[in-house]
């Protein structure tokens, strides 16, 4: 699995973390942000998928030598990811 990926599946974890903090009654919710969280893969919003679902492509808006700006179009998540 890629760096990229990896980054992002963290980013994943992060937002099924404030989900469960932020609605702690709504067990549905988090146990479904956290099943999306294991199946995360490739290049999408870790923050699309985990809200609803939705495997939102992630673009490169700007490029450097040594990272590339990504961003989603749907929620506007964005990042600097090192290039590997």
């Amino acid at each position: 699995m890629s760096d990229l990926v990896n980054e992002l599946r963290q980013y994943a974890l992060m937002r099924a973390n404030e989900i469960k903090k932020l609605n702690p009654e709504k067990h549905d919710e988090i146990e479904n942000a956290y099943d999306r969280v294991k199946t995360f893969s490739g290049n999408i919003c870790p923050m699309c998928w985990v809200n609803n679902g939705k495997a939102f492509s992630l673009e490169i808006e700007a490029k450097a030598s040594e990272a590339n700006y990504y961003r989603c179009k749907q929620c506007e998540f964005g990042g600097v990811f090192p290039k590997k």
